[in-house]
C-alpha cells in the first residue's frame, strides 16, 4: 500500500466519522493487521480526538508519542495515565490522516509500504 492511498484511505474514512457518525459514541481504528498496532479516534461532535492507550505502547514508543499529542487522559479513581490524546477539528481531516501516517511511520516504525484496515463504529 502505497503512503498516498493510505492518506487518502484514512481522510476518506475520517470524513464518513463526521458526516455520518453520532456524536456521542462513534469512533475509529486504524490498525495494522501485521503488529496489531493502531490509532483510534472518536467523534465528538465538534471535532475528532485521537486516543493512544498507553497500554499499546512500548516504553520507546511512549517517549516518541509523548511530545506528539497534546493532552494526556487519566484513570478518574487513581489518577494514572491512560492515554495519550491530541484533538483536530472536523476541518482538519487533512492534518489528522497525515498525523495517523506520523504515528504509523514514526512511533510504530513501519515499514513504508505498510497496510491498515479501517473499522468504524458510527
Amino acid at each position: 500500500m502505497t503512503r498516498d492511498s493510505r492518506i487518502s484511505e484514512i481522510k476518506t474514512a475520517l470524513a464518513t466519522l463526521v458526516k455520518e457518525g453520532d456524536p456521542e459514541s462513534s469512533f475509529i481504528i486504524f490498525e495494522n493487521p501485521q503488529t496489531e498496532k493502531f490509532v483510534q479516534f472518536a467523534f465528538l461532535g465538534e471535532g475528532l480526538l485521537c486516543d493512544i492507550p498507553l497500554q499499546e505502547l512500548s516504553k520507546e514508543e511512549e517517549n516518541v508519542i509523548k511530545s506528539m499529542m497534546g493532552d494526556k487522559a487519566t484513570d478518574a479513581r487513581t489518577g494514572e495515565l491512560i492515554s495519550y490524546q491530541k484533538w483536530f477539528s472536523v476541518i482538519e481531516l487533512d492534518k489528522a490522516a497525515e498525523f495517523v501516517e506520523t504515528i504509523f511511520i514514526k512511533v510504530f516504525k513501519l515499514p513504508e509500504d505498510y497496510t491498515i484496515k479501517t473499522e468504524i463504529e458510527k
